[in-house]
């Protein structure tokens, strides 16, 4: 299946004869190559030659979240709970979302005096268990709560996105 095919250190797959990068970004934005017939997601054929099995239940990450990124050590075998981990918020978010942060929600209610009253709240779900980290006056601090209980709970399994803007947040925290 993948006679005429080598692994370039950029992660994707070129010709031997031709010395051109196989295949094409499908409209999810993963890399697909077609080889006898078939076609195949190019992770997966990367994963294969590295000697690589993905036994039933498993899946392939692409730990910074660009699917077309498809080196070696950027694919990790992750069961179904550890991949929905890695999901980026803005191709997830629902329409009706009140915040641009993931885990941050905007309530609004009205109080006796007749004004508007607004706070940020902010919850993480890992495994089954939700974590209120509480109402804030600023739509950023309630999605600090969120990166700081995100990178205490779920270590490695952070989105990279979620690590960039944690690591943003602590050089900001001591500046």
């Amino acid at each position: 299946m993948l006679n005429g095919v080598e692994y370039c250190d950029e992660g994707f797959l070129i010709s031997k004869k031709t010395k051109k990068r196989l295949g094409w970004t499908d409209v999810l934005g993963y890399r697909r190559v077609k080889r006898l017939g078939h076609t195949y997601f190019e992770h997966r054929l990367v994963w294969f030659i590295f000697g690589g099995n993905i036994d039933d239940g498993m899946f392939l990450d692409h730990k910074n979240c660009n699917r077309c990124d498809n080196r070696i050590d950027n694919l990790r075998l992750v069961n179904y709970h550890q991949n929905a981990c890695n999901k980026r918020y803005n191709l997830m978010k629902p329409k009706n979302a009140t915040s641009t942060f993931c885990g941050v929600s905007k309530e609004t209610w009205m109080r006796r005096d007749g004004t508007k009253g607004v706070l940020w709240k902010s919850i993480f779900n890992f495994k089954g268990t939700r974590y209120y980290l509480g109402g804030f006056e600023k739509e950023i601090d309630a999605y600090k709560a969120y990166l700081i209980k995100s990178v205490e709970v779920r270590g490695e399994l952070n989105p990279q996105f979620v690590v960039d803007d944690y690591i943003k947040y602590i050089i900001n925290k001591e500046t």
